[in-house]
């Protein structure tokens, strides 16, 4: 098992959403094993919910309990990655890797960055139910987890 998880937030989003996936990151979050999220993660998740709401997909009440959750997951459960110059200059590096042969789009560079970075300081594992990020993530030799495709 990994020594932590660090889900993207098209993997966070499916603890407050059902969704295709949401098992499977419920099944990593009611796990000892500590939990990272990047700071970027929190304005997205924002952001989706608010999306959410306007195409009538969810109402405002569900959105506001889902945010009044996830305040409360990033005090109790998820240690909160900061985007720092660091993590700029490796998404940077990232980009100039990958965003003319395989697309990397710049926010999905930080968040992978923002991965490298707590990869660097030990073992991990990143968790994105965006497939293509997670091909690039494997590129990059990460243990990757897609919580939409099935365990192997």
């Amino acid at each position: 098992m990994s020594a932590r998880f660090f889900f993207d937030s098209s993997a966070l989003i499916k603890l407050y959403h059902q969704e295709l996936g949401t098992e499977r990151v419920e099944e990593i979050f009611t796990t000892d094993v500590p939990l990272v999220i990047s700071e970027l993660a929190v304005v997205e998740l924002h952001s989706t919910l608010a999306r959410k709401v306007r195409t009538g997909e969810i109402p405002a009440e569900s959105c506001d309990e889902a945010v009044r959750n996830f305040e409360q997951d990033c005090a109790d459960r998820f240690d909160i990655e900061p985007l720092t110059s660091a993590v700029a200059g490796q998404a940077k590096a990232l980009l100039s890797k990958h965003a003319r042969q395989r697309a990397l789009r710049s926010l999905d560079a930080l968040q992978l960055a923002s991965f490298s970075i707590v990869r660097a300081r030990g073992e991990a594992t990143f968790v994105s139910a965006d497939g293509h990020l997670c091909g690039i993530a494997g590129l990059e030799g990460f243990s990757v987890v897609n919580p939409e495709q099935a365990a192997s």
